[in-house]
């Protein structure tokens, strides 16, 4: 039994080699949204184990890009990461729909002192 495992594996490898050697390349296309955030809303409802308490049903993201604005209803576990990243109104962030992942690529607060310094220097000068 234990040599017919290694004969799959071992095919299996050998596929994979010849794959990768021939100069195939694997595609991958990502669904992304991407821009500025103006709203973030989480919308909660009762707790449907307990009965106590609430729970996040699902996020409500504003996000403004150069197209325009587009409102998006993610999923609770979006929030936690949304949460975790410590994205606030203002950021520019970047969410992967296929896995949820969520990335701040500018802070509102990095911006904001960005354009004081600037509007500071050209006052100076």
């Amino acid at each position: 039994m234990r040599s017919v495992g290694r004969r799959v594996f071992s095919s299996f490898l050998s596929r994979v080699i010849e794959i990768l050697s021939s100069g195939l390349r694997i595609k991958e296309t990502k669904e992304v949204y991407e821009g500025e955030v103006t709203e973030l809303t989480p919308s909660e409802s009762e707790n449907p184990l307990s009965g106590y308490g609430k729970t996040v049903s699902h996020v409500i993201v504003g996000l403004k890009t150069g197209k325009g604005t587009k409102q998006l209803r993610l999923d609770p576990t979006i929030y936690e990461a949304i949460l975790k990243e410590k994205i606030l109104v203002g950021d520019v962030i970047y969410i992967e729909a296929n896995t949820g992942a969520v990335k701040v690529l500018v802070h509102f607060s990095f911006v904001s002192n960005w354009l004081a310094f600037i509007n500071r220097s050209s006052v100076e000068s």
